[in-house]
């Protein structure tokens, strides 16, 4: 057993999403989370400007005695987390679109994927459709432009429906929200996508997976109720819904 807390990290507040579905499965464990909102987007940051920053942060973690570290954030996966594997022991799980459940669930054979343009792009989503997607038709759409209305807290609903309409037409039956930041608008995109649309994210899986390795590590917490802990790095955080300190980096 291992009462060191579990670290956590996005470019803002998406990872929160995350978070959520960690402490619901393991509210023994401890968390520290880190926003790191003075770089944010990544999505318009180059891989190695991602991955200098990431390893920054990864080394506060460590300097915090953390005993897994979540990358909840699929730019930063994309980007970053095989080099972050490559330069740290401890363990790493990171975000993928969840494209292998959607394929299980669609009757109509139609998925549609909701994401940034860096994981649209990345090779980690082509393999994902390749592998268990075949056979079906997967619809991308940027939706970049979503993640700083949602991260500054500001009015979204023209820019869902001019994204998620046309997906509509074309009989999607599940939807997939490849950001962090998407499930925060999962009452709207429902609303507008109707009822017979399943909305799916990865925050249950990756939690799932968190488990698996903490227990394949006997790094489960043997404590009560876990504690929490957040930072951010800007000097005035937007939409960030807990008291968090700031961290200079």
């Amino acid at each position: 057993m291992d009462n060191r807390p579990i670290g956590i990290f996005d470019s803002g507040i998406g990872g929160l999403t995350v978070l959520q579905e960690i402490i619901s499965l393991l509210p023994s464990e401890s968390t520290i989370y880190v926003a790191d909102q003075a770089y944010f987007p990544y999505g318009e940051k180059t891989n190695k400007e991602i991955q200098k920053r990431t390893e920054k942060i990864c080394q506060f973690l460590i300097k915090n005695k953390v005993k897994l570290i979540v990358v909840a954030c699929n730019t930063a996966t994309v980007a970053a987390i095989d080099f972050l594997r490559k330069k740290f022991s401890l363990p790493f799980v990171g975000l993928e679109p969840a494209i292998k459940p959607a394929a299980k669930m669609t009757k109509t054979g139609i998925i549609g994927v909701l994401v940034t343009r860096r994981t649209a792009k990345s090779r980690r989503q082509r393999k994902l459709i390749e592998g268990f997607a075949q056979g079906k038709k997967v619809v991308t759409v940027d939706g970049s432009e979503l993640t700083p209305l949602i991260e500054a807290g500001q009015e979204v609903r023209l820019v869902l429906e001019k994204l998620l309409l046309p997906l509509k037409k074309l009989r999607v039956d599940v939807l997939v929200l490849g950001s962090t930041h998407y499930p925060f608008l999962k009452k709207q995109i429902q609303a507008i996508m109707g009822p017979r649309v399943k909305i799916i994210d990865s925050g249950k899986a990756v939690a799932k997976q968190v488990k698996r390795v903490l227990k394949e590590n006997n790094l489960l917490s043997s404590q009560g109720k876990g504690k929490r802990l957040f930072f951010t790095t800007a000097t005035t955080p937007l939409g960030f819904p807990i008291k968090a300190s700031q961290l200079k980096l």
